[in-house]
């Protein structure tokens, strides 16, 4: 039989507990039956679009009706290719062209969905219809069922929602077209999410609608605190949301408060129809303004910590996509929030819906994602990190055949592929997942990073999750100086020989130029990925770049995105860009960029002896020039659009070369009795991180053993990396692998390849540290 969900939207409950129940119910059911609701959702694909165009063109006219299930999997995996969004382009062209003959699915299709377009850089159409909208709806009703056992909320409780919309316009066919969040807080599926939720957000259509985000985002935060004491929750599509949000607050406090004392609506509040519904809404409450106001001055002494509890007294947790791209905005949001859980929302994509977060109560490092068996059909495409050599410059992975969803192994990563009932057919998604294990007989996914964000130069292939942790390690250093990352993305450089990374930050705080050198050097250090380590050994790759961009940098590239019709419900900062107008942008706001070396040979005897990284010689930038006298020129505008004219930056003129013979550090000697404490450290390490790695994983200590571990770790790498009789031995490679251990946090057991390789890194150090390496 097939597992449907279609009788939910119809059903009646008589109460919300009695609702959640049947909701739970059938998913028991359909992730039971994982493999049969998977191969009758493949069935009823094929049947509802029998005779369409493409299908025709692999499929003839064979009649699912006549097959088994089981033959119309093998049939169909077997004559219908693997398809990327390109493939199926000129079929989506025709139909937004208005080509009304039955192309991709026998229902016409009258609206597209855009994708983002952060990640490549421009946005793609995809298919839109009333079934995408219905599983949105179904998967807020399953995981608000979950989170209800966790986290139990009030009937007729209100939700502080940062949602956009942005403008939908016509095709040349006449299709609407808008962002899959546009589409969705249109549709009488978004009010009907409501009521089955009994949850109901704070602000108006008018005010969700209104497509200028700073205008929405303040009426957001007005009528939050309007309805402070009935919030139940705060939640946004992503995290980036939330926190811009919030920090937008800091600025506009005061601005508020006046307006719920007054019951009135700031004049930075323009649009009429969304004045008129936030002022039919306020009322004047002095009362509630003299507390937000006496709230608000006594956040400030503490930085905002703890803004959402103490503002939202009743909110019990905050609600968001938080893997993937968010994860570097985690620490800004867990600082806003306090001591209020960070609950990660479920996994999806403009294309479909894939995975529920079935277990609410886990940090989002953590989470997994439960696929829904009857939203699509998925095929899972094993890949296998290969050893990188001359020869691999252009494939990142090793592939296998697909297989079907009850095929996947626990520890195997895949590429997701989907079969929807909008029309796209054994689609490449281009996410990278891991299976962690099982719920019932339905896969729990990690996500790993976007396939096609790869950061490379020559053979080194470093992914977003890759990117992510060397930013995390180079960044804690700011921690110390009063200063904080803010956001960052990265480019390959390649037209510059050798060719190299850059990585551009934006910091609050002000930060000396040594403090920002030795952030550059511990990121260049941290790449762990052996074509990256081998190539900057050789000079094939040359040092690592690091610029800083002015404060409001990362705005600009929002205002760019959302200028060109991008919502900010769907906005993630991009963390790999070959974008040629993100890249003006930057490095029209770069105000502290890096002198490059042209050889490593150059590099001063001193940072050479200072350097440790996994068996590299120094290998980052020597210094920063400060362009303050050309601040005026590296200004932009508020908003920057590929119509903007921007102004050319002045060139960097590097310091001329001291004609002065370079010196180089001496091999390190053989042990001496004085390096019997560098020995004992270093062994700690190695046991430390071999006890720690075969905790199981639900263990109540596993927390505190990693926690330990990096203690341990960090210590040993800041006592020890300064010795100049250390640096270069082979044991001193433990600073880099003891680190990507760490950076799984209290995950254990980490997957069994990645374990193998630490295990056999212990054992290479551990045997260098024998023989006095």
């Amino acid at each position: 039989m097939f597992f449907s969900f279609v009788g939910f939207f119809r059903m009646e409950a008589g109460t919300l507990e009695a609702s959640n129940c049947d909701i739970v119910s059938w998913f028991d059911r359909v992730s039971t039956n994982a493999g049969v609701a998977q191969r009758e959702t493949l069935r009823r694909i094929i049947e509802l679009n029998h005779g369409v165009e493409y299908l025709k063109e692999w499929l003839g006219d064979i009649d699912a009706k006549e097959m088994d299930a089981c033959e119309i999997e093998s049939l169909y995996t077997s004559l219908v290719p693997l398809v990327s969004h390109a493939d199926l382009e000129p079929y989506i062209r025709r139909i937004a062209d208005g080509d009304i003959s039955p192309i991709l699915t026998q229902h016409p299709i009258t609206t597209l969905s855009l994708s983002s377009g952060t990640t490549e850089g421009r946005q793609k159409f995809v298919p839109f219809t009333r079934h995408s909208s219905q599983t949105t709806l179904q998967i807020f009703r399953l995981a608000a069922a979950y989170r209800s056992r966790v986290y139990p909320t009030r009937d007729g409780g209100r939700i502080l929602e940062f949602i956009y919309s942005s403008k939908r316009f016509k095709t040349k066919g006449g299709l609407t077209a808008g962002t899959a969040t546009t589409h969705y807080y249109a549709s009488e599926d978004f009010k009907i999410k409501q009521e089955k939720t009994k949850a109901f957000t704070c602000s108006p259509h008018e005010v969700i609608s209104s497509g200028d985000y700073k205008q929405t985002t303040y009426c957001h935060l007005l009528l939050g605190l309007f309805f402070r004491d009935e919030v139940e929750f705060i939640t946004s599509t992503f995290a980036y949301s939330i926190v811009q949000a919030f920090v937008s607050f800091e600025e506009l406090w005061k601005e508020i408060c006046k307006d719920i004392k007054e019951g009135n609506v700031s004049s930075r509040i323009t649009l009429p129809k969304m004045r008129k519904a936030v002022l039919d809404i306020v009322k004047p409450n002095p009362i509630l303004a003299s507390k937000i106001k006496a709230v608000c001055e006594d956040l400030q002494g503490s930085d905002w910590y703890g803004l959402v509890p103490k503002l939202w007294p009743n909110a019990k947790y905050v609600y968001s996509i938080m893997t993937g791209s968010m994860q570097p905005y985690l620490k800004k949001l867990r600082h806003h929030a306090g001591s209020l859980p960070l609950v990660s929302a479920d996994y999806g994509s403009t294309e479909s819906w894939i995975g529920v977060n079935l277990d609410p109560s886990l940090p989002p490092e953590n989470v997994t994602f439960s696929v829904m068996p009857t939203f699509s059909y998925f095929e899972f495409i094993p890949l296998y990190r290969q050893n990188q050599d001359s020869s691999s410059g252009s494939v990142d992975f090793i592939e296998d055949e697909p297989v079907p969803l009850s095929q996947v192994k626990v520890g195997q990563e895949y590429e997701i592929v989907l079969t929807t009932f909008t029309g796209l057919y054994r689609y490449r998604l281009g996410d990278v997942v891991e299976v962690s294990g099982f719920h019932n007989g339905t896969p729990k996914l990690n996500f790993i990073c976007r396939r096609k964000l790869i950061l490379a130069v020559n053979i080194d292939k470093n992914t977003e999750k890759d990117l992510q942790l060397v930013v995390e390690r180079g960044s804690e250093l700011l921690s110390n100086h009063r200063a904080e990352l803010v956001d960052f993305t990265s480019s390959a450089e390649v037209v510059r020989q050798p060719g190299h990374y850059v990585i551009y930050w934006e910091i609050k705080g002000e930060v000396e130029e040594s403090v920002l050198f030795e952030c550059c050097r511990e990121m260049d250090a941290s790449f762990v990925d052996h074509g990256y380590v081998v190539s900057r050994r050789t000079n094939s790759i040359g040092p690592l770049e690091l610029c800083i961009v002015e404060r409001g940098t990362f705005k600009k590239i929002l205002d760019h995105f959302i200028g060109n019709g991008a919502a900010l419900s769907q906005f993630k900062t991009p963390r790999c860009t070959s974008d040629r107008m993100l890249l003006r942008i930057l490095d029209l706001c770069t105000v502290k960029r890096p002198l490059k070396l042209k050889r490593l040979d150059k590099v001063k005897a001193h940072v050479a002896q200072t350097h440790f990284s996994l068996q590299t010689p120094k290998h980052s930038t020597l210094h920063f020039l400060t362009e303050k006298k050309n601040k005026k020129t590296m200004s932009s505008p508020t908003l920057l659009t590929p119509t903007s004219k921007l102004k050319l930056l002045l060139p960097v003129i590097a310091k001329p070369n001291s004609t002065v013979p370079p010196t180089y550090p001496t091999p390190p000697p053989a042990f001496a009795a004085d390096d019997e404490e560098y020995v004992k450290g270093t062994s700690d390490v190695i046991s430390k991180v071999r006890s720690t790695i075969n905790v199981d994983k639900n263990d109540p200590n596993v927390a505190t053993e990693v926690a330990e571990l990096r203690d341990t770790s960090n210590s040993w790498v800041a006592k020890h990396r300064r010795e100049k009789s250390l640096l270069g031995r082979a044991s001193f490679r433990l600073s880099a692998v003891s680190v990507h251990y760490i950076s799984f946090g209290p995950k254990a057991p980490i997957p069994a390849k990645r374990k193998a390789r630490i295990l056999e890194e212990m054992d290479t150090a551990e045997k260098a540290l024998s023989r006095g390496r």
